[in-house]
């Protein structure tokens, strides 16, 4: 399932830099309490990484599947028969960068009604993560005028 396309007003790398950024999950986005990095840094394809959600009981494994800087980066997890993969397209365009975020579930015949309810489930988690990282990135991208700098 796809998001709509997302604007940030910010360079597809500054963007990608906060998509990529695993150690900084918890700061960038607000439903992010805390990350394990497992396997070692600096991100590349392959990086295993636990996160915690906020209102989440557990922590949930990820995998790093893709890294293509700064056009595409790709996350899996699996869990109890069913595989969830979010894919992330930056492409520039309109002074900024436009995300295309894409939300796959697979799993096995008896389990498809759960595995809708998770893709719908973690579109809408993706919209909120992709306005954190909007948040984020054009802070520091387009910092305000104050007095004094």
């Amino acid at each position: 399932m796809k998001t709509e396309p997302f604007f940030i007003a910010a360079a597809p790398v500054a963007v990608f830099s906060a998509l990529s950024d695993i150690e900084g999950r918890s700061l960038i986005l607000s439903s992010v309490s805390r990350v394990d990095v497992i396997s070692t840094l600096p991100v590349q394809t392959g990086t295993i990484f636990k996160e915690k959600r906020r209102g989440a009981m557990t922590a949930r494994q990820w995998t790093v599947t893709t890294l293509r800087p700064p056009h595409l980066i790709s996350f899996r997890r699996r869990q109890l028969g069913m595989s969830l993969s979010l894919e992330y397209k930056l492409t520039e365009g309109r002074g900024g960068t436009v995300i295309t975020a894409t939300v796959t579930t697979w799993t096995f015949a008896p389990f498809k009604a759960f595995a809708l309810l998770a893709t719908g489930a973690w579109s809408r988690q993706c919209e909120r993560d992709l306005a954190d990282i909007k948040r984020y990135v054009e802070q520091r991208a387009n910092p305000a005028w104050r007095p004094g700098l």
